[in-house]
This record gives structure tokens, sequence and C-alpha cells, in this order.
């Protein structure tokens, strides 16, 4: 069974959280709500159910292609392995000398 989803979320966290930061710098990626406002929840969700906002939400699986892929994890991992390691290196040798 798959649990790739395409589809649009509703999802609930504070502005300054992870997944708020996520929403304005991918805005449509899902629709953010503020935790506890039921009232915003049930207007959201009514308005998700109503709209055309069945099918594939492309910015969310862009983003997931781009950033949550196992290629691009370990690519990334990779990478960052690379940089930690070079200023470690540029710090030794700094030290040394």
């Amino acid at each position: 069974m798959s649990t790739q989803s395409n589809r649009n979320a509703l999802v609930t966290a504070e502005e300054n959280t992870e997944l708020g930061l996520l929403a304005n710098k991918h805005p449509g990626i899902f629709t953010l709500v503020e935790p506890e406002n039921s009232s915003a929840f049930t207007q959201s969700l009514e308005c998700m159910l109503n709209s055309s906002l069945r099918g594939t939400n492309q910015v969310a699986r862009d983003y997931a292609l781009n950033n949550l892929a196992k290629d691009e994890v370990i690519n990334r991992f990779i990478k960052d392995l690379h940089d930690i390691c070079a200023v470690e290196a540029k710090q030794d040798k700094e030290t040394i000398g």
C-alpha cells in the first residue's frame, strides 16, 4: 500500500513553527490554520471540500520530489558532511599553523 498523497492538506500550526514557516515559504503547499481555532478549521475544511482543491496539489508534490525524495535527502546529508569536514579541517589547520 502506498502512503504517498498528492492531495491537499489542512494543517493546524502556529505561523512561527516549522510548518508555519513552510507554508509561508511555499504558498499552496497546504492550508494552514491556527491551533485551537475550531471555526477557522471548520471553515477551511468546508472551503476545501467545496472547491476545486480535490485534485493533485502540485506545490506539495514538487516540494516532496525536491526535498523529501530519498536521493535528495542522502545527497544533502553527504554535502552537509563535506561542509562540516571542510570547516573542521580549516580550523585544525589554523590551530596547527
